[in-house]
Formats: structure tokens, C-alpha cells, sequence
């Protein structure tokens, strides 16, 4: 499980060794298509941001204008979706960090010695 922010090196794919950030201007669709497709792949509020702004344009653009119904349809599902990892990564992560502290807390018999 890795968050992904803009400064992020990509360790796999096409775009491997390139910044999230570079990928974002050069080929946000593939940013999109990781995201929605790994379930390993998390990115921070920002990335998802500058994601859901191309999305949504894309879309527009698509249909001939921008039609601000459907603009807004596409945004309310690309939030849903944001939380929902949004929430799957915390909760990993606060999982994690809780083991760890009540690890820490039981020491171990070497702390004696």
C-alpha cells in the first residue's frame, strides 16, 4: 500500500522513475487509469484534485461543450471514490501505527537485560 503525492517516483509501469506530478502533465489519464485499477495505489487530496479537475474537463470537452450537469455527476462519483481509498489507506495506516505503539508498549525481555 503506497500514497502517492506529486512528488512520488513511480517504481512501476510504463511511466517508471517519472514524478506524479510529470506524469500528471503528460499523461493524466494513466494517473487515472493506475487509481482506478490498483487497489494498492492511494494518492493525496492534492493529486486527486488535479485528477478530478482533468477528468471532468476531459469529459466535458468530450461532449461537444461544457455541460455543467454532467460535470457535476462526474464530480460527485470521482469524490465517492476518492473517499472511499481515502478512508481504506487511514485506516491501514492508523491499524499499522497501532500495532506498532502497543508493540512498543509490551517491550520486550530484552528491555530488561
Amino acid at each position: 500500500m503506497e500514497l502517492y503525492s506529486f512528488e512520488t517516483v513511480l517504481t512501476f509501469g510504463q511511466h517508471k522513475g517519472e514524478t506524479i506530478s510529470h506524469i500528471l502533465k503528460n499523461n493524466p489519464t494513466y494517473i487515472e487509469w493506475c487509481y482506478g485499477n490498483h487497489d494498492d495505489f492511494y494518492i493525496t487530496d492534492a493529486v486527486w484534485n488535479a485528477l478530478d479537475v482533468h477528468k471532468n474537463l476531459e469529459h466535458a470537452l468530450k461532449n461537444g461543450g461544457i455541460d455543467p450537469i454532467e460535470v457535476k455527476k462526474a464530480m460527485g462519483k470521482n469524490k465517492k471514490l476518492h473517499e472511499e481509498k481515502r478512508n481504506t489507506y487511514k485506516t491501514h495506516m492508523m491499524e499499522s501505527y497501532e500495532l506498532s505503539v502497543e508493540n512498543d508498549l509490551k517491550g520486550s525481555a530484552k528491555d530488561v537485560e
